[in-house]
């Protein structure tokens, strides 16, 4: 298999050289915003935002980012033609095992973790940065085809800590309710240590329940599960 030349890394002024789009580093920030729900595409240029991920102040440039609504962009979607049930949380906090207690046959269960699996044949949370596009891509026909579904209800899986980014899920999908889990980071954190399918995965798990809880506001509308 030939060795692809390397070049350097894609995200502004970084001079690490990669044979891939982005060095190792910036490809671990991207999983980490990815999953914490930082990351969220924007209008123009760079799919993933504006080219640039800094380390320092990427959480409060994510903030003020949801709040001017004309940059913010999510899919545009048909109504789901059946009721839809959003579940936010960090990882570990119960939100799959939740939805595998609810789900009946028929019913739909629209996880991004699970659509990376599927699509790169891989284990659960083994997949590399590489299949967050495709997933995307998935996670979004999925949802559109929702508004052609008969029967059944379906349940879609999100990082969800701001508000805004739960209210605009819940406009566009039309959702019944938004189940929000709160568990104490210090559970999350036992669960993902205890968790051998998380495998390389860990650390990075690990800093994204830290994430999401610097990042949480809590929305009276929600339902709060423990």
């Amino acid at each position: 298999m030939p060795i692809l030349p390397k070049h350097p890394c894609a995200n502004r002024g970084c001079p690490e050289l990669t044979s891939r789009r982005l060095c190792q580093k910036h490809e671990q920030i991207i999983m980490r915003q990815l999953e914490s729900g930082s990351l969220l595409p924007y209008r123009g240029g760079d799919e993933w935002g504006d080219g640039e991920w800094d380390d320092g102040s990427r959480f409060a440039s994510r903030r003020q980012g949801l709040k001017r609504n004309q940059r913010q962009t999510f899919p545009l979607l048909a109504k789901p033609a059946i009721p839809v049930t959003i579940i936010c949380g960090p990882p570990g906090s119960g939100k799959s095992s939740w939805v595998k207690s609810q789900a009946k046959p028929g019913d739909w269960t629209i996880d991004f973790d699970e659509i990376v699996s599927r699509l790169s044949e891989l284990p659960l949370y083994a997949a590399g940065p590489e299949w967050i596009q495709p997933a995307i891509y998935e996670r979004t026909r999925m949802l559109s085809a929702l508004s052609r579904a008969t029967k059944g209800m379906a349940y879609f899986i999100v990082s969800g800590p701001l508000r805004a980014q739960r209210q605009k899920w819940k406009e566009i999908l039309g959702a019944q309710r938004v189940v929000v889990f709160e568990t104490p980071a210090s559970i999350c954190r036992e669960r993902i240590l205890a968790d051998d399918r998380r495998g390389d995965a860990k650390s990075r798990h690990l800093s994204v329940v830290e994430e999401w809880w610097r990042m949480y506001e809590r929305d009276p509308v929600d339902v709060i599960e423990r």
